[in-house]
């Protein structure tokens, strides 16, 4: 029985499955940053767009500015998110570090 299971692959699996709440997130986060920064050449996995697809790409990222800045606040880096409301960046500031 100890040779069909093997357990400390399945501690580390655990292990991962536990963690898995902190770390999806941050991997989700960066896949769609990434995706947008490729948007040109169509994303990590698609095709190449045409050429009325890239003018709405191109009209789209001048309306919406950057996705992430950091702006300092009080001596402390705050994350504001592009198009949000002043008050959505302040109850964002708010929460935190």
């Amino acid at each position: 029985m100890d040779d069909f299971i093997n357990f400390p692959l399945l501690g580390k699996l655990l292990v991962v499955a536990i963690l898995a709440p902190a770390w999806l997130p941050v991997i989700r986060e960066l896949w769609k940053e990434i995706n947008a920064s490729l948007v040109d050449e169509g994303g990590i996995f698609g095709e190449r767009p045409t050429d009325q697809e890239a003018l709405k790409i191109a009209r789209k990222r001048r309306l919406s500015g950057d996705s992430l800045v950091s702006v300092p606040r009080d001596g402390k880096a705050v994350r504001v998110v592009a198009g949000q409301s002043r008050s959505v960046q302040k109850g964002r500031a708010s929460r935190g570090f």
